[in-house]
């Protein structure tokens, strides 16, 4: 048999680490919400892997058959890349479908519980920070909300970095079935954070990774996970989770001047786009398309219509409200200030809507929201009830 370099202990355990821990308790699922306070840190902001010793259970090898959807997998032998493109002895994975297994692509199965670490913090609607950190390549690393208990999780809300796969991965996880929410590439970089948010009033959850959001915000209405309390964290193999911060979502104050996001009087500090137009109608700002697709623009400083700049790298939720007029499609865009962009909702009730985003702050005074080229030939949006606060 060919010589790989490496194969797992006997089975039934590998990767046996010792990881910081907290200061006079040891395990972090000792701890209780009273002791941790409305945030789950350590004594010194920061913890890593399973804040104890993490033994890793595996099962039998397996040389045929197939795999168990939602089970996750080290791969043993790979000699033809069956799982993931450049996969390799060591990689780690969870199964998506029940791909057929030969001799020359072995795994081992992992026992959910050898690789979770969970508290019950007594609060589901929250922000997840989290930093997630990949000693060996082909580890995973990240955080498990929302669950139904500490043990089997049946039901709960994953989001970790698949080193494997390169991708931030997001699915959710009701009656022993998961349904992926997101599955995209980012570019780890040691130390860069990532966060989680779920709010219940929106229904969705926003993810991020080194301050950029990933993909788009998902729908999260499931009975069976929004009201559970359990948090923590996943790591396989040689990996971890530090600089741990979650905490139930509240906010600081209004950001916008008296009066700028309800339109109070006129139009503030808006511009409209090359020749369309701009009015205060009844208390909305109406813009008009004339001959740019991209609306009309705001900046989120001080010196426009807010009372301080932006803070960069914190976590912001901005509300809004809109209408169209009939048969037009209009986006409500943001610019995040350093070469990227995201629709936070494209508008066609002719009816004020109400709809809510989340940002990482990338630029403390270059960001700015506008249409973002949604706008064509006859069509008008509204903007009416614009909040912006910082999340705490």
């Amino acid at each position: 048999m060919k010589d790989y370099g490496f194969m797992p202990d006997a089975v039934g355990k590998r990767h046996t680490r010792q990881e910081d821990t907290f200061t006079g308790t040891g395990r972090l699922d000792a701890h209780s919400p009273t002791e941790m306070g409305r945030a789950w840190t350590s004594a010194t902001g920061t913890i890593s892997g399973n804040a104890a010793i993490h033994t890793e259970t595996l099962g039998a090898e397996q040389a045929t058959g197939t795999l168990t959807v939602g089970v996750f997998y080290i791969i043993t032998a790979s000699e033809v890349n069956h799982f993931y493109t450049g996969s390799a002895i060591g990689d780690y994975f969870k199964a998506t479908a029940t791909t057929g297994l030969d001799a020359n692509n072995k795994v081992q199965a992992i026992t959910l519980s050898s690789i979770l670490t969970l508290s019950d913090l007594g609060f589901s609607e929250g922000r997840y920070w989290f930093t997630p950190k990949i000693t060996t390549a082909g580890a995973l690393g990240g955080v498990v909300v929302m669950t139904n208990d500490s043990v089997a999780s049946t039901d709960g809300l994953w989001c970790y970095y698949d080193d494997t796969a390169g991708k931030l991965q997001v699915f959710k996880r009701v009656a022993g079935v998961d349904t992926p929410l997101l599955s995209t590439a980012i570019t780890y970089v040691a130390g860069k954070q990532g966060c989680l948010v779920y709010d219940k009033s929106a229904g969705k959850i926003w993810a991020f990774y080194n301050n950029a959001i990933v993909g788009t915000a998902q729908a999260l209405t499931d009975a069976s996970i929004i009201n559970n309390t359990w948090h923590g964290i996943m790591s396989t193999g040689d990996a971890s989770v530090d600089a741990l911060a979650f905490a139930s979502l509240g906010y600081g104050a209004d950001l916008f001047d008296p009066g700028a996001g309800t339109f109070e009087s006129g139009t503030y500090s808006w511009v409209p786009s090359a020749g369309n137009t701009i009015e205060n109608d009844a208390g909305q700002l109406k813009i008009t398309y004339v001959n740019h697709a991209d609306g009309a623009q705001l900046t989120f400083r001080d010196t426009r219509d807010l009372n301080s700049d932006l803070t960069v790298g914190e976590l912001y939720r901005f509300d809004f409200a809109g209408r169209v007029n009939s048969g037009s499609n209009v986006g409500l865009t943001y610019y995040n200030g350093i070469g990227s962009w995201l629709t936070f909702k494209i508008f066609t009730e002719t009816d004020l809507t109400a709809s809510v985003g989340y940002f990482i702050a990338q630029s403390a005074t270059g960001m700015i929201i506008y249409q973002g080229g949604t706008m064509g030939a006859g069509e008008i949006i509204w903007l009416d009830n614009l909040v912006l606060k910082q999340v705490q």
